[in-house]
């Protein structure tokens, strides 16, 4: 394979950022359908809450699942805390139920229901059985009901601390009410309380939750009932309705403690305002989700493309401040149920749209593996779970976001992590073998898929962290999958699968077709036809074991065209991409479209769970035209479905990706431009659209196949040339100000891009002979990450030169050195004081010259590159002579 170098130049720029205003009428966030994925599998919430909120009220009803609901039975309840498309369910607390006359028995007030309405910031219902109408608006830990009541002599709220999704509503889960306590402070009008719990997915350690709530007016009487493990709650009796009249409650949640459940009510819902509270949840759901804009005239189109991008901000939740471990403010994200399914594509979508969200969760894994020693990929309510879908995906979630630059994180910290689990929480056999043979515990062919990925992932890590005997035996050991491909299997006349395999080598006979459930032998929730495509990091080489380009594109055609390949799970998400990597990009559009048109709707939902935003960010990706292969800075371009979109990220940076022409018969990618540059190319680095792109898609009913292919990772260097920031330039010496904000922009962009090498090819100051010049541009180019290596070489500004002398000593107390030479990754790089050729120096050009030829003469690397201040030539080695080159007779000597 040759080796390829990528040079970039960073000049200084000052960037404006390009604000999107809105317009006043409909805006993104009334085009979501909070219906859409409740209705089938899909297990979405129905209720409101705020991006990644702690709390998420929302309706409850008999047989209602793992979200707690079901659109088509009567309504049970109100309960605070819910889980968003997850395969398993969990929480259900704390039931609210406002009635006319009182029942305190689970199914004994269950309501019919009219009037319902949905939408991310506002939930309403009228109960029928009652007449009584419900609304209800969130806020990060809170929310407020209102309670419209007839006139009525008996008016009650049930708050009911016993209730739980796990043990009422679906109690195949197995959850458990364990004991809790209600108290009512007539004074404050606060009721408090909280209750212990057990069961759903994830630890079956018990947890709790704390609450506290208040009315607008003082009850009648609130009585506690308590069963101990039983029953407990409150009959909140109102006083009487003459007439219509309503009720405003508002209720916190804790996970740590009540006080912290009334520090939320008092901060978050100091009074009874519930316009107030809709209005502000309105606005912040608008603010995020207005960072993508579309450009479509499909109203359905826009309603399926929002609410896929709302169900991408709903899990993990962030519960800051609410840790139930401490009492820190470090960052704490709860409830990750899917990072076997979000790392692939819900943290990419948030390091484009929310990338502090990104860096708070990897602060968090930070503080859990600190505090505990470990960081487990489930974590619900605030516990480590061993179990694992997959492999040790939290790796895969911290690399992909140190690869692309994310900021605010303690990346040596992080890779601490990383390294812990690449050596010691791998199974005990892959640990010992290198890789995974089947041994009778479950999924052993799936999980020695994921741990190979987890493997080549933190091998990049390593190799940038500096632990270089680390990342070369992880990325040997990343290529183990091939130790359970078994060339000989055979499925529907197409060869090589994986399959189990014993220690001994032997091969254990299964069918590639079969499926498997959760949790049992060899696979999980997938076949051997999807599986076996899993190689997101040698996908060449698992196509020449599947006996070529040609051959894999034919298997891949028959396996989407017979549901033998499918995205009802994640691991088939990269399997439509396949086809990039085999120079048939054209066909890589055909069936993501496909899928994208078939298997998302307002009426069915998604295809399965939609797993905490990991299919409403597959959605979202390939409805703009971009999608991720996590874990790694590589995007793949397939046709998006907008003519338009524009993605805004939160440093304000904006990606634009235009589909010219795109139509129904337009429906292939027949070119591509970037930033006005031909590409030639079906994907995409991170950094090529990190701080801001112009992709232009050239849409064609002529299928372009891109037949480059996708050239892989290894081999690549990257080396950043910084030249003249020359700090002292543009006041003529009298101050810095403009110099050090490009600088340190600059040296923003770069710790972003994680180089190999940055080269200053001089001028570093404009005045050799001003300290505080220098310290400026020390104080600046220190920003620099501690694991990129920086040289110097300095420019005619930073020496004193009088007519063909050169003294170079003020930059050699600084640096050391005018001249380097550097071997990387099997590249010479070499640096001169061109200084002494431009004024020819009779003591230091010879000397240097000969040095230069000795260090070309030694060395037998393929590619050299030498770096100066000024150039030899511009253009032609014989062009005429000229500022700022040097004169032709100086050239060929």
């Amino acid at each position: 394979m040759k080796m390829k170098i990528r040079i970039r130049s960073l000049i200084p720029v000052c960037m404006a950022l390009a604000v999107h205003t809105a317009s006043a009428q409909v805006q993104p966030v009334d085009y979501v359908d909070m219906f859409m994925g409740n209705r089938g599998e899909s297990n979405c919430v129905i209720g409101p809450q705020l991006p990644h909120g702690s709390v998420n009220p929302s309706p409850q009803t008999p047989g209602g699942g793992n979200d707690g609901y079901d659109p088509l039975q009567p309504i049970r309840g109100f309960g605070q805390l819910h889980v968003s498309g997850t395969g398993w369910g969990r929480y259900g607390q704390i039931l609210l139920s406002p009635q006319v006359g009182f029942s305190a028995d689970e199914q004994g007030h269950d309501s019919p229901k009219s009037g319902e309405s949905a939408l991310p910031y506002y939930y309403a219902v009228t109960l029928d059985r009652y007449g009584i109408r419900t609304e209800l608006a969130p806020t990060h830990n809170a929310a407020i009901y209102r309670f419209s009541f007839p006139a009525a002599e008996d008016a009650n709220i049930l708050l009911d601390i016993a209730h739980n999704i796990p043990q009422h509503i679906k109690p195949e889960i197995g959850g458990r009410f364990l004991g809790g306590a209600i108290s009512y402070d007539p004074e404050t009008g606060i009721i408090g309380g909280g209750g212990s719990y057990r069961g759903g997915f994830g630890s079956g350690a018990p947890y709790k939750v704390y609450f506290a709530a208040a009315l607008d007016r003082a009850p009648r009487s609130v009585a506690v009932t308590d069963d101990g493990d039983g029953k407990l709650y409150a009959r909140i009796a109102l006083p009487p309705f003459d007439a219509p009249g309503t009720v405003l409650l508002k209720i916190a949640v804790s996970l740590r403690s009540e006080s912290n459940a009334r520090k939320f009510l008092a901060e978050q819902i100091p009074g009874h305002d519930f316009e107030k509270v809709k209005a502000a949840a309105r606005e912040t759901w608008n603010r995020r989700l207005n960072s993508i804009q579309i450009d479509t005239e499909s109203e359905t189109a826009k309603k399926i493309f929002y609410t896929a991008l709302y169900h991408s901000f709903l899990m993990a939740r962030d519960r800051t401040g609410d840790n139930p471990h401490t009492d820190s403010d470090t960052p704490h994200m709860d409830d990750h149920y899917c990072i076997w399914d979000t790392w692939r594509t819900k943290y990419p979508l948030m390091t484009l749209l929310n990338e502090s969200y990104v860096a708070r969760s990897i602060n968090s894994f930070i503080e859990r593996f600190e505090r505990t020693g470990a960081c487990q990929p489930t974590y619900t309510s605030s516990l480590e779970w061993e179990a694992k879908q997959g492999g040790d995906d939290v790796d895969n979630v911290i690399v992909d976001a140190w690869l692309k630059g994310v900021e605010g994180v303690d990346w040596t910290r992080a890779y601490r992590i990383v390294r812990f689990h690449a050596l010691n929480t791998r199974s005990h056999e892959y640990l010992r073998l290198g890789w995974q043979p089947e041994t009778g515990s479950p999924m052993s062919c799936s999980a020695a898929l994921e741990y190979a990925y987890n493997d080549y992932c933190a091998s990049l890590m390593a190799e940038g962290m500096g632990d270089h005997e680390t990342a070369r035996m992880l990325s040997q050991r990343s290529c183990s999958w091939e130790k359970l491909f078994d060339t000989s299997l055979e499925s529907d006349g197409f060869k090589g699968f994986v399959a189990p395999r014993k220690e001994n080598g032997q091969w254990i006979s299964i069918d590639p077709k079969k499926t498997y459930g959760s949790w049992v032998e060899y696979f999980y929730e997938g076949n051997s036809w999807v599986y076996s495509l899993f190689a997101p990091h040698q996908f060449d080489r698992l196509a020449e074991l599947c006996g070529g380009p040609r051959r894999t594109v034919e298997r891949l055609e028959h396996g989407f065209s017979r549901k033998l390949i499918d995205l009802n799970n994640e691991p088939g998400f990269l399997a439509p991409y396949i086809f990039t990597h085999c120079s048939r990009a054209d066909l890589t559009s055909k069936y993501v479209a496909q899928i994208r048109d078939t298997q998302f709707s307002l009426e069915r939902g998604y295809p399965g769970n939609e797993d905490s935003g990991a299919m409403g960010a597959w959605y979202v990706f390939t409805s703009v035209g971009l999608f991720p292969n996590a874990g790694q800075d590589l995007y793949y371009l397939v046709s998006p479905q907008f003519e338009r979109s524009v993605l805004t990220t939160e440093r304000g940076a904006r990606i634009v990706i235009e589909a010219k022409g795109l139509s129904r018969e337009n429906r292939y990618i027949g070119s591509v431009t970037l930033n006005g540059r031909s590409l030639g190319r079906a994907w995409l680095r991170h950094g090529e659209i990190a701080d801001g792109a112009h992709i232009v898609l050239t849409m064609s009913s002529v299928p372009n196949p891109f037949e480059s292919g996708v050239k892989p990772e290894g081999g690549k260097t990257v080396i950043v040339q910084l030249s003249d920031p020359q700090f002292g330039y543009w006041s003529d010496n009298r101050e810095m100000t403009r110099e050090i904000e490009a600088c340190g922009e600059a040296v923003r962009r770069i710790n972003r891009l994680k180089p190999d090498l940055v080269v200053v090819t001089g001028d570093l100051v404009n005045r050799y002979d001003d300290a505080e010049q220098w310290r400026a541009f020390d104080s600046v180019i220190s920003g620099l990450d501690k694991q990129i290596k920086v040289v110097c070489l300095p420019g005619n500004h930073d020496q004193k030169i009088s007519g063909d002398k050169v003294d170079c000593t003020v930059f050699k107390e600084h640096y050391g050195a005018d001249r380097f030479a550097l071997a990387l990754k099997g590249n010479l790089l070499l640096g001169i004081n061109f200084s002494y050729i431009k004024h020819c120096d009779p003591e230091q050009e010879p000397a240097q010259k000969a040095w230069l030829e000795e260090q070309l003469g030694k060395s037998d690397a393929k590619v050299k590159i030498l770096f100066t201040h000024h150039p030899f030539f511009l253009h032609e080695i014989d062009e005429t002579d000229g500022y700022p080159v040097i004169g032709r007779s100086q050239r060929h000597s």
